[in-house]
Formats: structure tokens, C-alpha cells, sequence
């Protein structure tokens, strides 16, 4: 895919670093947003991170720490 995508997860996660690493990977515009602390759902555990974020980076931006 070639449109930017930005990749979010939780860094509490079940998945490893690796496997969202791995994923984002295959994307050519694509960046990894980990947010610490958080687990499987990141909007319902850190949505004062989240939903900024999310409006940052629909607004056409990578929010900080997109990497």
C-alpha cells in the first residue's frame, strides 16, 4: 500500500515489538506509534494520547514519536 499509514499500538501489547515492527515494514509510507502503558486497546486505555494523535495524523501530520 502507498498511502501513509500510521501503525498504533499499545506497547503492553500482546504482539512483540518485533511483529509491529514487521508490520509496519510492509508499508512504504508507513510509521509505528507505540503508546507505553497501553495494551490491546490504546483508545480506551491512553485516549488522551490516542485521539490526538489519530486528529494529527487525519489532518495530513505524523504526530511525535511516529516512527
Amino acid at each position: 500500500m502507498a498511502a501513509p499509514t500510521l501503525v498504533m499500538f499499545g506497547s503492553e501489547d500482546l504482539r512483540t515489538d518485533a511483529d509491529m515492527r514487521e508490520w509496519r515494514s510492509t508499508l512504504a509510507h508507513g510509521r509505528l506509534l507505540l503508546f507505553p502503558q497501553a495494551g490491546h486497546f490504546p483508545w480506551a486505555e491512553d485516549p488522551g494520547s490516542f485521539f490526538p494523535a489519530a486528529e494529527e495524523f487525519l489532518n495530513g501530520g505524523w504526530p511525535p514519536g511516529a516512527e
